[in-house]
C-alpha cells in the first residue's frame, strides 16, 4: 500500500454506534447503578449510551465452549486506538456482561483495572478464592495473570482500563 494511502491513527474516524446482543442488558446494569454509589458515572454512560460501539474479543467469537458467554458480553471502547477518543498507549472502556454468565479464566500482557459500576459479580485472579465485588470495588489484574468473573441474578457494568501492551487481545487459559 503506497504511503500516501495510510491513515495516521489520530486521523481514524469516531467508530459508528455499534449494539451487540448483550446491550439487551443495559438498560438493566444502568437502572441498577442509579441506586448505588456510582450514580454520577452511571447517568454519564446513559447519556451517551446510543452513541457507543459495542465490540467483542475476536479471540472469543466463534469459539464453540463459549457461546452462551459470547451472547451475553460486550465491551465499548470510549478511550483507545478503536475508542471515542483516540489514543495508542492505553484504554478505557466499558464492559457489560449479562446475569448468571462466567467470564472464564483469560489473560492479556495489559495492565488492568475495573471499577465496578453496577451489579455485583464474583472476581478471582488464578487459584485464589471467588470474592465478591459490588458498585464502586476497584480490581486490579497484572499484566499476564489469569483472572474470571461470574455474575448472578444482575448483569455486571464495569469500566476498565488498560495500559502497556493494549494491542494483544486477552485469550481464554
Amino acid at each position: 500500500m503506497p504511503t500516501s494511502a495510510l491513515v495516521p491513527w489520530r486521523q481514524r474516524p469516531i467508530p459508528a454506534p455499534r449494539h451487540l446482543p448483550a446491550c439487551r442488558h443495559l438498560a438493566t446494569a444502568l437502572a441498577l447503578g442509579q441506586r448505588g454509589p456510582t450514580t454520577d458515572l452511571v447517568e454519564a454512560v446513559a447519556a451517551i449510551a446510543d452513541r457507543l460501539h459495542w465490540m467483542q474479543n475476536p479471540n472469543y467469537v466463534g469459539n464453540a465452549e463459549i457461546l452462551g458467554f459470547i451472547a451475553d458480553y460486550a465491551y465499548a471502547e470510549l478511550v483507545g486506538p478503536c475508542g471515542i477518543t483516540l489514543c495508542g498507549d492505553a484504554a478505557l472502556g466499558l464492559l457489560l456482561i449479562g446475569p448468571d454468565k462466567l467470564y472464564p479464566p483469560h489473560s492479556h500482557p495489559a495492565d488492568e483495572v475495573y471499577l465496578v459500576v453496577a451489579g455485583e459479580a464474583e472476581w478471582r485472579q488464578g487459584s485464589k478464592p471467588w470474592q465478591s465485588r459490588p458498585p464502586a470495588s476497584v480490581i486490579h489484574h497484572a499484566p499476564n495473570t489469569a483472572h474470571a468473573m461470574q455474575t448472578a441474578a444482575e448483569p455486571l457494568l464495569a469500566l476498565y482500563a488498560w495500559r502497556s501492551d493494549i494491542d494483544i487481545a486477552a485469550s481464554l487459559v
